[in-house]
């Protein structure tokens, strides 16, 4: 639904938009930061994460294509409350907020669309609550690993320590710890001296929901 709702805004700002192009790794928005400009996501993926008080990483979603980032701060101006980086390489359409703001004056359409994402957010953001809770870690896991590859060739993931990629999934260091070993076990993963591998996509796909998406 939301990536229908973004994908009618762009022939509507692509005359008053810049497309820029980003590379895997860039964080695009850094919470605390001013946001200046309504974004769409055109191609690639990004993450959408917050941190703790004690600077430890927390994962919300992985993107979709489509994805409107600035909607939020369009109707509330204010710093950004997450940090927005690229897993992949990305292509973006760039508009200023105050460019969308005239617009949306001549052109109720627009506002309900605008409107309508935000609605749709809200809703995101109340289900992703209960993820935590309601999903166990081995789900979460399979799809984060399932995410964060959708798309790319690698066969090997190069991951973070493992206390990191705990943090990243709310979870403790014993417990992913435990997981991983269980599936390395069902030869679903397996450890290597860079990090874990992927050795049976499709079960661990059938494991995975789009928790993260």
């Amino acid at each position: 639904m939301s990536e229908t709702i973004a994908a009618s805004l762009v022939p509507v700002l692509k005359p008053y938009a810049q497309v820029r192009g980003y590379p895997g790794g860039t964080t695009l928005i850094e919470k605390g930061e001013p946001m200046t400009h309504l974004r769409i996501i055109q191609q690639g993926k990004a993450k959408m994460v917050v941190y703790t008080s004690e600077a430890k990483e927390l994962l919300l979603f992985f993107t979709r294509e489509y994805e409107v980032l600035g909607d939020l701060e369009f109707f509330a101006p204010g710093v950004c409350t997450v940090t927005v980086k690229t897993v992949t390489d990305c292509e973006l359409l760039e508009v200023e907020l105050g460019v969308v703001q005239q617009l949306v004056a001549d052109n109720p359409h627009l506002l309900r669309l605008l409107g309508s994402l935000v609605a749709f957010k809200l809703r995101r953001a109340n289900n992703k609550h209960s993820v935590n809770i309601l999903y166990p870690l081995r789900e979460r896991l399979a799809s984060y690993l399932t995410c964060l590859v959708s798309g790319s060739e690698r066969e090997d993931l190069s991951s973070d320590s493992l206390g990191d990629l705990a943090d990243l999934l709310g979870s403790s260091y014993r417990h992913l710890n435990r997981v991983i070993t269980q599936l390395c076990e069902e030869a679903i993963l397996k450890r290597t001296p860079w990090g874990i591998a992927v050795i049976d996509w499709p079960r661990l796909k059938r494991i995975a929901r789009d928790i993260y998406f």
